[in-house]
């Protein structure tokens, strides 16, 4: 078994030591002290509440928080340590996506290192993917992943009328924080 107490502690990206992080997951902790629920409600607050920009740059989670939005990579790390602050052990992890509602001449995109967290919770590692809000996933004609109990929550496989949305093609390790050559 992996030691997950690296897992805990603030990383460059994932910094659940920024007073701002911690600020914010005390006020989920004051009502949601069950790490299950506590980890719903934040999944929902980064999904929901920190907008999805497809920018290149990846921010801290501390910097996701202050200015609202982040990509894939900046959400991840926040919800991630959102996490950590509460005990949760929590990373990341690269996920290469065929987004088959893409526009662009081929219809489909394939998308590199696509990031998601990964929490651990009742001895399991559970998969989080807040980069899709509702209002996205509605204008895509597909359910926006929802926490529904200890089940991943990832990008849906199927839109509303059955047509193919996304499919995962590979997933990578879970890391403590965003390498640095993820940059490169």
């Amino acid at each position: 078994m992996t030691d997950i107490t690296k897992y805990l502690a603030p990383g460059r990206y994932i910094d659940s030591g920024d007073e701002r992080v911690i600020r914010q997951a005390n006020k989920f902790l004051k009502f949601n002290p069950d790490k299950t629920a506590f980890a719903e409600r934040t999944f929902l607050f980064v999904r929901d509440q920190i907008s999805y920009y497809p920018c290149e740059k990846t921010s801290k989670a501390s910097e996701v928080l202050v200015s609202g939005y982040g990509n894939s990579t900046g959400n991840a790390c926040l919800l991630a340590a959102l996490c950590r602050v509460a005990g949760i052990p929590a990373g990341i992890s690269f996920l290469q996506i065929l987004d088959r509602k893409a526009v662009n001449p081929a219809g489909e995109k394939v998308i590199n290192n696509h990031a998601i967290t990964q929490v651990f919770l009742d001895d399991r590692w559970l998969k989080l993917d807040p980069s899709l809000d509702w209002w996205s996933a509605f204008s895509r004609h597909c359910d926006a992943p929802s926490f529904e109990g200890l089940k991943d929550a990832i990008l849906p496989k199927k839109d509303w009328e059955g047509h193919d949305s996304y499919k995962v093609i590979s997933e990578g390790q879970i890391l403590e924080d965003v390498p640095d050559s993820h940059f490169s």
